[in-house]
């Protein structure tokens, strides 16, 4: 195919989706939407977590980098709501169990997540799961302790390693 035929027919592709959907119903990306959507999440590990230093705040630059950056974190999930079986809000934490009948992990194995515009995840406290969404570094009281990190969760899965 031509140059030209490339260019005509993808052209007529647009317009053809301007006709169907009508330009009220095309939204576009932004930029840093685009950007984040292509961008693939960075796997943490609890003992990255650890290299906060949650007395002194001294953070480690590998872990520095990641402030504000789309990453996966595994752990269970310790919920903050009524329900034992879906949530919005919950922690994360790096083992089964914790914060529940035993002393809750230092802050800097707490990952206080709140899952984007209300959306409902449905887990159990007995499977690891795989949580992604923004990562912030910041101190945040929960009804356990001091928690070092926030995540603006966006997306749930299965704990496979």
């Amino acid at each position: 195919m031509s140059r030209r035929n490339l260019w005509s027919r993808t052209l007529l592709t647009a317009l053809c989706g301007c006709l169907l959907f009508g330009p009220s119903d095309l939204v576009p990306l932004s930029s840093r939407a685009y950007a984040q959507q292509a961008e693939e999440a960075k796997k943490v590990t609890w003992s990255m977590l650890r290299k906060f230093n949650y007395r002194t705040g001294e953070i480690d630059a590998e872990l520095k980098a990641l402030d504000k950056k789309l990453v996966r974190v595994p752990g269970f999930i310790v919920p903050l709501e009524d329900s034992a079986t879906e949530a919005t809000e919950f922690l994360l934490v790096p083992y089964q169990g914790a914060c529940i009948h035993v002393p809750p992990p230092p802050p800097n194995q707490i990952v206080h997540v709140q899952m984007a515009k209300g959306k409902k995840i449905k887990f159990t406290m007995w499977d690891p799961y795989w949580i992604e969404g923004t990562l912030r570094i910041e101190t945040v009281e929960s009804p356990f302790g001091e928690v070092s990190f926030s995540l603006d969760g966006i997306k749930q899965e299965d704990y496979k390693d």
